[in-house]
């Protein structure tokens, strides 16, 4: 079987899944992190993976079914007060789940539009990206609350690496758009911090800007051991997704200086160690809530071309683990099997790989 075969048919597998008058897709729990979400977050992943299963068939009913969902995700329940869209119900947190919530649904809109024709998409992505403030000095984004009240800088480094990777995708539309992006890429290696074996660290680094003080409640947090470690889990969980991030950045912009880094090749170069490989398998927010053989394919694929043994090889272990081939949804997770099934849709970007 090939990969594309398998995109379809968890694709039609998913088609019995969706509200047929509303669109939406089961909601999930944000894996690991346990909080109850919107179907905002999964409609987008599936909206995704419809897109790209009719890109590949041709099959109308993929279409019919993005286009249920994008019009979920353009309705008032969606964005019920037209800010951010509506990501999160836990109410110890906010609701617009950071700047990755947004992002999840902006790359679903900006992958849908061209393949189902409808720019309006689009329009609602600039609008939606261009709420959030950028601060030119420090080159990071703040949060937009549901209400479209500004939060804060968010601190989480995948969060704001996300954002201008999907804003990158968008820059060809918009200037104002692309000039965030491109300054975004201009300061981004003083807020990413590496372990000494390349591990890309879960919180935006802290290197001589203005707003320490903004932020000196955060640092002055007692960090005990548990609290280390569970940053470290994370850093190890989210690596490939970060580095699925810079990999659609290299797409938009192949030729920055950003990629003759050392801190750039040290942190791919993490993917080939064995103790990371052999940390990842016990690891929650791997494989079982982010995609790793999803995300390291085409991190390969874009920063190693040629590497397509090694890319099927990840890709087998993603769905030996955890796709289920009877109901053909990649949703053998122990945490929330609705949204490791949507996170098919990160396949998008790989070749046609073959599949045992």
């Amino acid at each position: 079987m090939d990969l594309y075969d398998l995109i379809c048919e968890s694709a039609f597998s998913a088609l019995k899944l969706q509200d047929s008058s509303t669109g939406i897709m089961p909601a999930g729990n944000n894996g690991p992190h346990g909080d109850a979400e919107t179907p905002v977050r999964n409609t987008s992943h599936w909206l995704i993976t419809f897109s790209k299963a009719f890109e590949i068939s041709g099959d109308d009913r993929f279409k019919h079914a993005a286009q249920l969902a994008s019009s979920y995700l353009l309705s008032h329940h969606a964005r019920p007060m037209s800010y951010s869209f509506w990501h999160r119900k836990n109410p110890k947190k906010d609701s617009c789940n950071g700047l990755i919530g947004q992002a999840w649904t902006l790359d679903a809109l900006i992958t849908a539009a061209p393949i189902i024709e409808t720019p309006q998409l689009i329009s609602v992505a600039k609008e939606v990206f261009l709420l959030h403030p950028f601060n030119f000095e420090i080159g990071l984004w703040q949060n937009v609350s549901v209400d479209g009240v500004h939060l804060p800088i968010h601190l989480t480094f995948n969060q704001q690496l996300w954002f201008g990777a999907i804003g990158a995708t968008l820059s060809k539309y918009d200037a104002e758009v692309k000039d965030s992006v491109e300054r975004f890429l201009e300061t981004i290696l003083f807020h990413l911090d590496i372990a000494p074996n390349g591990l890309i660290m879960h919180s935006v680094a802290m290197r001589n800007f203005s707003y320490k003080k903004q932020i000196m409640r955060w640092i002055r947090e007692p960090k005990n051991k548990s609290h280390n470690q569970d940053i470290y889990e994370r850093s190890l969980g989210y690596h490939s997704f970060n580095l699925y991030a810079f990999a659609i950045l290299k797409e938009c912009y192949p030729n920055h200086s950003i990629w003759k880094s050392n801190t750039i090749a040290k942190s791919i170069s993490c993917i080939e160690d064995k103790t990371f490989i052999r940390n990842l398998q016990a690891n929650k927010y791997s494989f079982s809530y982010n995609p790793t053989g999803l995300e390291i394919p085409f991190v390969l694929k874009t920063f190693k071309p040629g590497t397509i043994k090694e890319q099927e090889s990840w890709l087998q272990k993603q769905l030996s683990d955890h796709f289920d081939f009877e109901s053909n949804l990649m949703g053998r997770s122990p945490s929330d099997p609705h949204t490791l099934a949507a996170r098919l849709c990160e396949a998008k970007r790989l070749d046609n790989l073959k599949v045992s």
